[in-house]
C-alpha cells in the first residue's frame, strides 16, 4: 500500500479520526498515513488577515502563561498567520478540512482579526500589553458578504497546490444533547456552551459555508456526525462535538478509502451495518432515553437496504423495544454482506438468511417482531399489515399525531391493501377532504372487487 501525507485543518473532529477515536493515543493509528502539520483552533477567515503584532512579540508568549501548553504553538501560529504559508510551502499529498473552528469567537484589535486559541491569548502577558483595546467577534454572527470574500482568498491559494481530488471536507454538526454516564440523554449545560465551544445554533450557518464549498471546490465529502451525538461515558469535556467512539471508527475507514482507493466515492455519508448495529445495542438506561438519543440523530437506517426499509416504517418506540434483536440482525448484515448482495438473490432470501442467523436465545425473545420480519416481503402483506396495523392503533390510543405520516408510510408499503385504504379513507373524512374522499372510495370498491 502507498504511503499517504496528510495536513488537518481543523479540529478534534477530524484529528480524532486518524486514533480511531481514543484521544489518549499520539500520532497516527495507520502507519501509511503520515500527518505532517494539524492546524488546530485556526480560524480561516482570521488566517486571511494581517498579523497584529511584531513577530518578536508574539514569540515572547511563553508555555507557562497558558492554561494548556500544548497549545503554544497553534498559538502563535493563528496570530503570526502562519497557517496558509505553511499548508502551501509544506509536503502533504491531501488536505483535510473541517470548519468547526469558524464557529468560534476570534480576537479583535484595530484593522485585523486572529485566532486566540480557544481564549489561550487571554492568559498571556502580551495581552495585558494591549488590555482594553481587544475584543471579540464570531464570523457567525456577522452578514456573510463580509466574510465570505476571504474565504474565497483561501481557497483560491490552496487550489493552487491541491487539486480538488487532495481535498477532503469532513462535515459535522454541533450536538445539543449528550449521553450521561449514567446512560440519560440531556441537554449540553453551559458550562461547554462558552464562546470558544461548538454551537448547535450555527449548525445551519455551517452547513450554508459546507455547501458553498462543496459548488466551490468539488472535494472528496466525510458527513457521518450526524447519526452520532456528544457522549460524556468517552470525553469528560462535553463540547458539542465530541461525538461517540463510534463515529471515529467509521470516519477512519471511509477516510482511508479516499486515500487509498482510487475508486473511491465522491461522497462518504452512510454508515456500516456495523455502526447501525453498535447504535441500537448502546445500553442507554431504558428505551424512553434510547427515543430520546434517535431523535436526535439523523436516521441511521441507511445500509442494508433490506432491514433498513423494514426500520423505516417502524416507529421509534418499536425500534427502541426491539432494538436487541435489530442490533443482531444488522450485525449479521456487516458480517454476511457478501452472501447477502449476492447478484439475484430476492429481499425474500436475504430476510431468511438473516433471520436464521439469530441465535434462539433472540428468536424467542422476540418471536412477534421476527414473524412480522419474516412477513415483510411477502407477496401477500397481510400478516405484516396487521403487526403495523397495531402500532397504529396504539399511537391513536396514546394521541401520539404522528400517526398520519405513520399511515402515509403504511400506505406507501401496502397501497393495495383493504385495512390501509379504509383507514386512509376514514382519514380523509376527518379532514373532509372532499377530492381524496372521491378518489379512496373507489380505490376501497375496486380492491373489494378484486378480492
Amino acid at each position: 500500500m502507498k504511503s499517504v501525507t496528510l495536513d488537518i485543518l481543523g479540529s478534534c473532529i477530524s484529528r480524532m479520526i486518524l486514533l480511531d477515536g481514543d484521544y489518549k493515543k499520539k500520532g497516527v493509528v495507520n502507519k501509511d498515513i503520515k500527518l505532517e502539520y494539524f492546524f488546530d483552533k485556526n480560524n480561516i477567515v482570521s488566517s486571511m488577515m494581517p498579523s497584529p503584532f511584531a513577530r518578536e512579540e508574539i514569540e515572547s508568549i511563553k508555555e507557562e502563561e497558558l492554561y494548556a501548553p500544548d497549545r503554544i504553538k497553534s498559538l502563535k501560529q493563528g496570530i503570526n498567520k502562519d497557517t496558509l504559508p505553511m499548508i502551501m510551502n509544506g509536503k502533504a499529498d491531501y488536505l483535510l478540512i473541517d470548519f468547526h473552528d469558524l464557529t468560534l469567537a476570534v480576537s479583535v484589535y484595530e484593522n485585523t482579526t486572529f485566532s486566540n486559541c480557544a481564549y489561550e491569548f487571554y492568559n498571556t502577558e502580551l495581552y495585558r500589553k494591549y488590555e482594553g483595546k481587544i475584543g471579540n467577534v464570531n464570523f457567525m454572527d456577522v452578514p456573510e458578504f463580509l466574510w465570505y470574500p476571504y474565504i474565497d482568498l483561501f481557497f483560491n491559494e490552496i487550489l493552487k497546490k491541491f487539486d480538488s481530488n487532495h481535498i477532503i471536507l469532513n462535515r459535522f454538526h454541533a450536538c445539543k444533547f449528550y449521553i450521561d454516564k449514567n446512560l440519560h440523554v440531556k441537554e449540553i449545560p453551559d458550562t461547554f456552551r462558552k464562546p470558544f465551544h461548538a454551537k448547535y445554533e450555527y449548525n445551519e450557518k455551517v452547513k450554508k459555508l459546507e455547501e458553498y464549498i462543496i459548488s466551490k471546490v468539488n472535494p472528496y465529502i466525510i458527513d457521518l456526525t450526524k447519526y452520532f451525538i456528544t457522549d460524556e461515558r468517552y470525553w469528560d469535556n462535553l463540547n458539542g462535538v465530541h461525538y461517540q467512539k463510534y463515529f471515529y471508527e467509521e470516519a477512519s475507514i471511509e477516510l482511508q478509502d479516499i486515500l487509498f482507493n482510487d475508486n473511491s466515492e465522491r461522497v462518504h455519508d452512510k454508515i456500516s451495518a456495523l455502526r447501525v448495529s453498535q447504535i441500537l445495542n448502546d445500553d442507554l438506561a431504558n428505551d424512553e432515553e434510547y427515543i430520546k438519543y434517535l431523535n436526535e440523530i439523523a436516521k441511521p437506517f441507511v445500509s442494508c437496504k433490506v432491514l433498513d426499509d423494514i426500520c423505516n416504517i417502524l416507529t421509534y418506540k418499536e425500534i427502541a423495544k426491539n432494538r436487541k434483536v435489530l442490533a443482531e440482525l444488522y450485525k449479521s448484515a456487516y458480517n454476511l454482506k457478501e452472501k447477502i448482495n449476492k447478484e439475484g438473490i430476492s429481499e425474500k432470501d436475504k430476510i431468511t438468511l438473516l433471520v436464521q442467523s439469530l441465535s434462539d436465545e433472540y428468536t424467542k425473545k422476540y418471536e412477534e417482531i421476527i414473524i412480522f420480519i419474516k412477513n415483510f416481503y411477502e407477496e401477500d402483506k397481510n400478516e405484516a399489515v396487521n403487526y403495523l396495523e397495531k402500532i397504529f392503533l396504539n399511537m391513536i390510543s396514546e394521541g401520539n399525531t404522528e400517526w398520519v405520516s405513520f399511515l402515509e408510510k403504511l400506505e406507501g408499503y401496502a397501497p393495495y391493501n383493504e385495512k390501509v385504504i379504509a383507514y386512509r379513507l376514514e382519514y380523509f373524512r376527518a379532514v373532509n377532504d372532499i377530492e381524496k374522499i372521491e378518489e379512496y372510495e373507489k380505490r376501497l370498491k375496486k380492491i373489494a372487487v378484486t378480492l
